[in-house]
């Protein structure tokens, strides 16, 4: 069976909004990521018409995993223009599969055309190894560290 990549549209939403809520509890914080799903779908939406958001299918199955991002120009130099991953997910039963690879290189192609500076964020328990993104010409440059004060 085969995967492919689209663009996501606004009935992707509800498959969306299924798998964030998914993401929320592996990345384990107290709150959380969406308040109440009428905000989530909002912007959901807002991501899917005015930003990156692009959707796995496997043929038969139907959607499998998304990449999502922001594109902006970069705070303290606005003639570098930044693509920043906010969420990449796989469903676990299809992380053996092609479809986080095939998000990726789709994401990252489309930086590559419309940024300066692609940028990903890995979940420090995620099974993406650092060579995948470092075989596409990624480096490391930040560790992030979450504080939950509430």
């Amino acid at each position: 069976m085969s995967i492919t990549v689209r663009k996501a549209v606004k009935d992707d939403v509800d498959f969306l909004l299924s798998q964030l809520d998914v993401f929320s509890d592996f990345y384990g914080t107290k709150k959380k990521l969406f308040p109440n799903e009428e905000y989530a779908r909002e912007k959901l939406e807002g991501l899917i018409e005015g930003q990156v958001v692009f959707v796995a299918e496997k043929q038969d199955v139907g959607s499998i995993g998304f990449i999502a991002g922001i594109s902006f120009n970069h705070p303290f130099n606005p003639d570098i223009r930044v693509l920043s991953e906010t969420f990449w997910w796989v469903q676990e039963e299809y992380r053996n599969s092609r479809a986080g690879l095939m998000l990726l290189n789709e994401f990252t192609e489309l930086g590559k055309m419309s940024a300066d500076w692609v940028t990903i964020a890995i979940e420090e328990k995620s099974p993406i190894n650092d060579r995948v993104l470092l075989k596409r010409g990624y480096k490391a440059t930040e560790k992030n560290f979450l504080l939950e004060v509430s």
